[in-house]
């Protein structure tokens, strides 16, 4: 992962933490170390209030110069489901 990336990361994990996710993954290309420079990052939270999210979001969004996508893994639908059984995450805070 490059030191740009990896200070997204921390970034994302600064607010996401602050808004009260208890656990903060890093999944997709990042995670299988097969990103590409046009690669977004993709997030997964537990622990989050549900109340906090979207402002959590809007913040990491805001703050990164990379597009992200942030999924609560404490939801449930079918794709969250999929995932949740079939996905590489990264453990980062």
């Amino acid at each position: 992962m490059s030191p740009q990336v990896q200070s997204e990361i921390k970034t994302a994990v600064d607010i996401l933490l602050r808004h009260g996710a208890s656990e903060v993954f890093v999944f997709g290309s990042h995670a299988r170390d097969t990103a590409s420079p046009f690669s977004d990052l993709d997030l997964a939270i537990r622990g989050m209030p549900p109340e906090n999210f979207y402002r959590a979001v809007g913040e990491v969004c805001a703050a990164l110069s990379v597009p992200a996508d942030i999924v609560d893994l404490d939801e449930s639908s079918p794709a969250l489901d999929y995932l949740k059984e079939h996905g590489d995450f990264l453990r980062v805070a």
